[in-house]
């Protein structure tokens, strides 16, 4: 294969069909040949570097495939130059904002939604982008003044609109000004009643300020809506598990995995409490697996590493 991609009268097009084909195939679960197309994949994307650099699509094609083999900081970089080769694409921009976000690169992420709304001044998804990486760094003030300027330049979309008022509360609770966070949590649900973040982070809020009888009254309102919820059970879990009642805890993230959604981060949390009550070779194995679901947490990669938990 790597002598047909080293021909020059091979097209290109031709060449990006067949490594979004073979990726696909390598990536199935389960498939035995997985490693095997893995590695050679690894060697025709070398090939590919050294004769089409530049090529947005090719490099595209390369920045998922990193994702899907653990390399989000490379993928990162990668995708940059797609962006860099075609600025005035929004869904490159859009790519790369998030692919840095659920990579952990917080700051990375600020900036480059920044830029992007030097391009894109009209779409709010880089405003509220720009507000959740600035709230990640604890730079909550530059994180309101984006989120305020984004959320006007919603037109007639409720679902869009309530995540700006959730994302509003979530810098004021990250101010510890939880009476002003309640409010646009309590906004966010009347303006989209499928909203059920708003009721995770008004519970979380009320957790943080010790109100823990409210906050389990809170999930158990979005329990009562949105039956079987895997992001409210792990919330629930999770404040179980901060107030050290890990058994409780691990109760809600077992019914929070039974739905089999995606569940990395969910997996993450289980394993943390079964390593917190003495079931270490469990909580490793799931460690292992919530980092193949695309968990790319550097404090999981030192759980792994160490074998040992570590707080976030």
């Amino acid at each position: 294969l790597e002598t047909a991609f080293k021909a020059e009268d091979v097209p290109v097009n031709e060449k990006s069909k067949f490594l979004q084909k073979l990726m696909n195939f390598a990536f199935i679960p389960g498939n035995p040949n997985g490693d095997i197309l893995k590695s050679g994949l690894t060697g025709l994307f070398n090939v590919l570097d050294s004769q089409e650099e530049n090529n947005p699509e090719l490099l595209s094609h390369q920045s998922r495939f990193l994702m899907n083999t653990g390399e989000a900081a490379k993928a990162a970089i990668v995708l940059q130059k797609v962006v860099d080769a075609n600025p005035n694409d929004y869904k490159n921009w859009e790519n790369l904002v998030m692919l840095q976000y659920d990579s952990w690169q917080y700051k990375a992420c600020a900036l480059t939604a920044e830029k992007a709304i030097d391009y894109f001044p009209s779409q709010p998804f880089f405003y509220l982008m720009k507000g959740y990486a600035e709230i990640k760094t604890g730079n909550f003030d530059k994180a309101q003044e984006f989120v305020f300027l984004g959320r006007d330049l919603v037109v007639k979309n409720k679902p869009l609109n309530a995540e700006f008022e959730v994302v509003t509360g979530m810098i004021y609770a990250g101010k510890g000004e939880y009476d002003r966070a309640i409010e646009y949590f309590e906004k966010a649900k009347k303006t989209d009643d499928q909203a059920a973040w708003a009721y995770i982070e008004h519970a979380k809020a009320l957790a943080e300020s010790k109100n823990y009888s409210e906050a389990y009254a809170v999930l158990d309102q979005a329990l009562s809506k949105f039956p079987n919820n895997s992001n409210v059970l792990d919330a629930y879990g999770m404040i179980y598990f901060n107030q050290e009642k890990y058994a409780e805890a691990i109760v809600k993230f077992e019914k929070a995995l039974a739905n089999k959604v995606y569940a990395a981060v969910i997996l993450e949390h289980y394993g943390d409490a079964l390593f917190l009550t003495g079931k270490e070779r469990d909580a490793n194995d799931l460690w292992e697996e919530s980092k193949k679901q695309g968990n790319y947490s550097p404090v999981l990669k030192r759980k792994i590493e160490d074998k040992q938990y570590y707080a976030e």
